[in-house]
């Protein structure tokens, strides 16, 4: 237990520390025993980068330049190859005038609106369907030599080093 007269000139300090705004740390040890006593004032903390923002595209009001160059691209007339190196940002602002045009200039406003929205997207995305489609002779090549490649037994890779 602590000496009375101790824990009198901590209290009179403590005091004095918080009037004048200024943290107040007492630690004392008992071998490996022991405790830490902290007495602040009320801090707050803004995050000014926050983990989880959503960033905003401004596709709802592209500047002129990304309009034009997004307008420029077509697609529908695109081959598989061509498609899959279209960044994703164009496919959204693609979607997305499809979108305003059929609801009368309105964005998705709500959680349903939404939800088709994103099912519209993933539907004008190619599938490995559309590709064999396109390219009947080239499909099945590639999709043979993946699933040889893919399902190959790794005692065969061995012997053949």
């Amino acid at each position: 237990m602590l000496p009375c007269f101790y824990c009198r000139t901590l209290i009179l300090l403590s005091k004095k520390l918080w009037d004048l705004e200024i943290p107040f740390i007492v630690c004392r040890s008992y071998g490996f025993i022991g405790y830490i006593r902290v007495q602040v004032t009320e801090h707050t903390v803004i995050e000014t980068h926050p983990d989880n923002q959503i960033p905003d595209l401004r596709l709802d009001q592209p500047f002129p330049s990304l309009k034009k160059y997004v307008d420029s691209i077509d697609l529908e007339a695109m081959e598989y190859k061509d498609h899959a190196h279209v960044p994703y940002l164009i496919v959204l602002y693609k979607y997305l005038q499809q979108w305003k045009g059929e609801h009368s200039g309105q964005l998705p406003e709500n959680y349903k609106e939404k939800e088709v929205f994103r099912s519209t997207v993933r539907k004008g995305m190619f599938t490995k369907s559309q590709l064999c489609v396109s390219s009947t002779k080239k499909c099945k090549n590639v999709i043979e030599h993946h699933s040889l490649v893919s399902s190959c037994p790794s005692k065969s890779i061995k012997k053949n080093k």
